[in-house]
């Protein structure tokens, strides 16, 4: 595939490629990356991870229409909700963070920063 095919259409024909550390050209990374997402969904245009069984609290996102750029030089980053996440699913202008037994809600604030 080219370097210039999206993240999730390499996942989806059958060219594994998930977001690391260390990330290259060609394959998506940066250090707000997580390993071993469980939940992924898209919101705002940046594509949202989190249910690492290392970091269950944490939520990931890619930098704004970059699925490949997981670093915070190019706005991507981590949120910490405080809760052990189980499922994320955006809703019109919030995306919803589930957790055993809590619900949080992020949203992007006028200056198009992510809030919650």
């Amino acid at each position: 595939m080219a370097a210039t095919t999206p993240w999730f259409m390499m996942v989806r024909l059958g060219t594994p490629s998930i977001p690391t550390a260390s990330g290259g050209s060609s394959t998506p990374g940066g250090a707000q990356a997580l390993a071993a997402p469980s939940v992924v969904d898209v919101f705002e245009n940046h594509i949202f991870m989190s249910g690492d069984p290392n970091d269950e609290a944490v939520v990931a996102h890619s930098a704004p229409n970059d699925p490949f750029a997981w670093t915070t030089a190019l706005a991507g980053g981590q949120l910490t909700v405080g809760v052990d996440v189980v499922q994320i699913k955006p809703f019109r202008d919030q995306l919803f963070v589930f957790g055993p037994n809590a619900i949080k809600r992020l949203h992007v604030d006028s200056t198009g920063d992510l809030c919650d």
